[in-house]
């Protein structure tokens, strides 16, 4: 992709002036220790900032844009010992991660997901001049991070997220981190409104850690960036049309790829074998139609290629342990 840069606005973070101050300027905000509120040409936004734990620092994102801006967060890159995990909730903001191959890993007709990295390359939100966007994040230092986690699984998580060089993984939402983020964005009431901010969090990140431990850490320390960034084009190219389900053989004559380094690479990248993150992307897909956008059971399962009814509804149920029909009626009650 190619970027104006006579349009980015730099955001330094080595600098000892911290973001949201130096975000207020560039753009004319306001700041008050707490909240980054802009309201002029360039856009009605505010940033949220949740800092009361030093080791876990939380952004709540809502935006609504006026004008084209592009935000370049460019990294401290000697003593950078913080997660990153990045959540578009809403809206069509391109998130770009600035390596020698530029990877959009959020935009317009994209999947949602956690983007998850130690930002040892810049990150660019990119937005178009119309569109409501809302997105999260979460920093994590990475020795608390480590503390929290238990189990099997644990030592393989800290040898990936403890890695010096620059790693960037991508996980699409399950039911799990789409509660946690509704009830982020929801929360109204006043006493304990930042500990429950804090506490889906936590599930957010907790969610996350099962997720990495998924992969083999002996696998994801051979991507390169060249290979993340052909990865992601795989995974674009597997999820542009969910009613056609995936073949190996035609990825790999595509992307100029042997089977076994597509196989490798793609469940170090995302966690699953290509044909199961399909199933999962697919599946998020289903229950967005039919809780966010009011399709039918019919229209979904038409839409998504399935062959028949029973075809969709024995998958979904499978997938998230309830039918389509309780799944809305759930969604219902909640909202």
């Amino acid at each position: 992709m190619t970027l104006d840069e006579d349009k980015i606005y730099n955001i330094d973070h080595e600098s000892e002036k911290p973001f949201p101050e130096q975000l207020a300027e560039l753009v004319n905000g306001k700041f008050d220790g707490k909240m980054l509120t802009v309201d002029n040409k360039i856009a009605k936004a505010t940033y949220e900032f949740f800092t009361e734990l030093d080791n876990i620092k939380l952004v709540i994102h809502k935006s609504e844009m006026r004008s084209k801006v592009n935000v370049r967060h460019n990294p401290i890159l000697q003593s950078n010992d913080f997660v990153y995990l990045m959540m578009l909730k809403e809206g069509e903001i391109t998130h770009i991660y600035e390596s020698e191959n530029n990877i959009e890993v959020f935009g317009p007709k994209r999947q949602r997901g956690i983007m998850i990295t130690n930002l040892k390359y810049p990150l660019i939100n990119q937005s178009e001049a119309t569109g409501y966007c809302e997105w999260f994040t979460i920093l994590v230092r990475k020795t608390t991070l480590i503390d929290l986690i238990e189990g099997a699984k644990k030592e393989e998580v800290k040898k990936i997220i403890s890695s010096n060089d620059p790693w960037l993984f991508f996980e699409p939402f399950n039911l799990e981190v789409v509660t946690a983020l509704e009830k982020i964005f929801s929360v109204e009431e006043k006493v304990a409104r930042k500990l429950k901010i804090y506490g889906q969090s936590l599930i957010i990140l907790a969610e996350t850690m099962n997720l990495l431990g998924s992969r083999k850490s002996e696998d994801t320390s051979r991507l390169s960036v060249h290979d993340t960034a052909r990865m992601f084009e795989v995974k674009e190219y597997i999820t542009q049309d969910l009613s056609v389900t995936p073949n190996l053989e035609e990825i790999c004559n595509e992307f100029g790829l042997s089977r076994s380094k597509l196989i490798r690479d793609f469940k170090a990248e995302f966690g699953r074998p290509v044909y199961k993150f399909y199933n999962h992307v697919r599946m998020e897909e289903a229950r967005v139609m039919l809780v966010d956008k009011g399709l039918s059971v019919t229209e979904v399962s038409q839409e998504l290629g399935f062959k028949g009814l029973s075809k969709f509804s024995d998958a979904f149920k499978n997938f998230y342990g309830m039918s389509p029909k309780t799944m809305v009626e759930l969604s219902t009650k909640m909202e």
